[in-house]
């Protein structure tokens, strides 16, 4: 009997030692997984500004500054979710608008219309080397739809990002797409104050900041 008995314990410890069943620690409570909750971690998790602003339109205002698309945001159609973001970066160096003598036409201040500016002019100009054209060459972040922003589009950067201290601006002027006319086309200083003005579409060259639309 104490044979037997001996026996199955050690049968026992046998399968006991062997048994290859996972064993699970519990998860600490300071390893829950943290959601990053603030704006720019919803863009980086796949939420829009739309879905953002829907929810709380006091969000509009945080929306500025923050990275999506490939920029930086600076202006939101909350009607429809849209908007336009400004290039990481100044293009590197420094632009002649273009043309001068020549009426490109066809270029307007407004928002919206700086996509179409910009092909406008690279048509119509047949200088190369010029901000409309470094505009459409560019492939930052991997985005081939870059455009040089109107008057409008430009001075909303200004104020939305470049005064806020946002979007790596410098104290620079900067060409827009909006033709004044044949040896005129205007531009901005980023500074405090608007400082919208024109100048002379080829005697002297200034910053380019490419926009995108989302």
């Amino acid at each position: 009997m104490k044979q037997t008995l001996l026996l199955l314990l050690v049968v026992f410890i046998f399968i006991a030692c062997t048994d290859d069943t996972p064993v699970y620690a519990p998860i600490e409570e300071d390893e829950v997984i943290q959601v990053d909750s603030s704006i720019q971690g919803r863009l980086n998790n796949g939420e829009s500004p739309l879905d953002i602003y829907a929810e709380n339109n006091t969000n509009l205002d945080s929306l500025y500054g923050k990275i999506y698309a490939g920029g930086f945001i600076f202006y939101f159609d909350e009607s429809d979710g849209s908007g336009m973001v400004a290039d990481l970066n100044d293009l590197s160096g420094l632009y002649n608008w273009g043309c001068e003598g020549i009426r490109v036409g066809g270029t307007y201040p407004y928002l919206g219309t700086g996509a179409t500016n910009t092909e406008q002019i690279a048509s119509e100009c047949s200088v190369n080397s010029i901000a409309a054209k470094a505009c459409l060459s560019s492939e930052a972040q991997g985005y081939t739809d870059w455009f040089l922003p109107s008057m409008d589009e430009l001075d909303e950067m200004h104020t939305n990002l470049s005064q806020r201290d946002l979007g790596n601006f410098k104290l620079y002027v900067y060409w827009s797409s909006t033709e004044k006319d044949k040896n005129y086309a205007y531009k901005q200083l980023f500074n405090l104050n608007k400082n919208i003005g024109y100048y002379d579409k080829d005697l002297i060259k200034y910053a380019v900041r490419a926009a995108r639309t989302f």
